[in-house]
């Protein structure tokens, strides 16, 4: 069906982060970015040791399709959690520090990764690689861990003076 098909393209969005991120990496070479990036990877690790530890399967769609993997949590989910939460509130509080006129701006762009998130997870259900419960867990877990790692980074890049995220307060107070 269409939506299916869509869908199934919506799941390829975490690899296009990933290879953007690279992209961003190898042509900018800006600490923040490289930080964000390791932070994903980690994101994947603990999902990957989360999965492992759980080991509950995934749903089965056929008899021929036997799950091979596990499916607790969903990692789509937590790596798109992941990256939405830490993009809101690398928008919403770092660069909101410095730069205050663009509030409604990065308030619009927050809200699009979001649903970008959101169909992301939602896809995973409705292709029926996951169960609802594991697209939940996942995208808590990466939510949380998204969270965290912004606080250690945000106190983290406050050392360096010459970044673009930090405002001349804390400039200042260095």
């Amino acid at each position: 069906d269409f939506i299916g098909k869509l869908l199934a393209y919506s799941s390829l969005i975490p690899i296009f982060i990933g290879v953007g991120f690279v992209t961003l990496i190898l042509f900018k070479r800006d600490l923040h970015t490289i930080s964000f990036f390791l932070g994903l990877v980690l994101n994947e690790v603990i999902s990957l040791l989360v999965k492992y530890s759980i080991r509950q399967p995934r749903p089965c769609r056929s008899s021929e399709d036997l799950a091979t993997e596990f499916g607790m949590p969903s990692s789509h989910s937590q790596f798109m959690a992941f990256f939405a939460v830490y993009f809101a509130l690398l928008l919403n509080v770092r660069v909101y520090a410095v730069f205050t006129s663009d509030r409604l701006w990065n308030a619009a762009t927050s809200v699009e990764v979001a649903a970008i998130a959101i169909v992301v997870a939602y896809s995973r259900v409705y292709l029926m690689y996951h169960t609802t419960t594991q697209v939940i867990v996942g995208f808590l877990l990466g939510s949380g861990l998204g969270v965290l790692w912004f606080l250690f980074n945000h106190e983290d890049f406050r050392v360096f003076p010459d970044s673009r995220f930090v405002s001349n307060t804390e400039r200042d107070e260095i």
